[in-house]
């Protein structure tokens, strides 16, 4: 069971390479990267996340996650809106706030 605050997870998917515009699927993952208009883009990713009791663990606990997010540009170049869900086995965390951009 997931509680806020609790272990990391990390996604390891060998030989997925990411390409914006479209899916990509492993054994455990789903990921579409979108760009719906210009300068507005959307994230989906359903995946079985390893929970691990420390960052440099190599094992850990098989756990759902998921990804709906939305980016949309913002006057200022360098930043953008980021809105959505981050869904972690049942527990579903908003996401509402500013996102970087680099490049």
């Amino acid at each position: 069971m997931y509680a806020e605050g609790s272990l990391p997870l990390a996604v390891v998917e060998p030989g997925v390479t990411v390409v914006p515009g479209r899916d990509h699927r492993g054994e455990g993952l789903w990921l579409s990267l979108t760009e719906e208009s210009a300068g507005h883009w959307s994230i989906g990713l359903e995946a079985f996340a390893l929970a691990l009791d420390d960052p440099d663990d190599a094992w850990g606990v098989p756990t759902p996650l998921g990804l709906d997010l939305e980016w949309e540009d913002d006057p200022d170049p360098s930043s953008c809106l980021v809105t959505g869900d981050v869904l972690v086995a049942d527990v579903t965390i908003p996401l509402h706030g500013r996102g970087l951009r680099e490049g």
